[in-house]
Formats: structure tokens, sequence, C-alpha cells
């Protein structure tokens, strides 16, 4: 974990201890754009709230001069105005 990332922070921790977990068991997050599969190191999220894959918006970006484009929105920003995701994958223990 990084100092971005809020499941490092004791009081997020503390604030999130009494949500339910998600059971989604087989969720995917998938990129818009390149239609690849993304990890928990990749997603990239734009002012506007969509999130792409790092590897899709930087290509994107150099190829037209560091600006980045929602495919959504048509938002045009910097590529350097993006903020990285954090997912969160949960395990749930097996049963022995």
């Amino acid at each position: 974990m990084t100092i971005e990332d809020p499941l490092s922070q004791e009081s997020f921790r503390k604030l999130a201890l009494p949500l339910p977990y998600s059971k989604k068991h087989h969720s995917k997050l998938v990129c818009y754009i390149s239609k690849e599969l993304m990890d928990t190191e990749n997603p990239q999220v734009f002012p506007n709230g969509y999130v792409y894959s790092t590897k899709a918006l930087k290509e994107m970006a150099d190829k037209s001069g560091g600006e980045v484009k929602c495919t959504r929105t048509g938002l045009i920003c910097k590529y350097t105005d993006l903020v990285k995701a954090y997912i969160y994958i949960y395990h749930e223990p097996s049963c022995s």
C-alpha cells in the first residue's frame, strides 16, 4: 500500500469497518477504450469520474501531446490531471 491508498490510513479503515463487503466474487474491470482487463495497479480516473486503463490513456497522451479524451463524454484534459484509482480486492477466507 502507498500513502495515497485510502486503506493505508487508519482513520479510513475505521470508517469503513462497519460497511458490508461486496459479494461479487467474479467482478471484472474492463477498459472501455482498450477492452483489456484492468488490475489493481492500472485504473486512472478522469475529473468527471470515468475510469480507463493507464495503458490506453498513456498511449492516447503520447499521440496527442499529453492530452487525453474521455471517450464517453468528450472531456479533454492533460494526462497529468488524471488520478490513480485504488481498488481493494477482498478474498474471503476459505473454509478448511
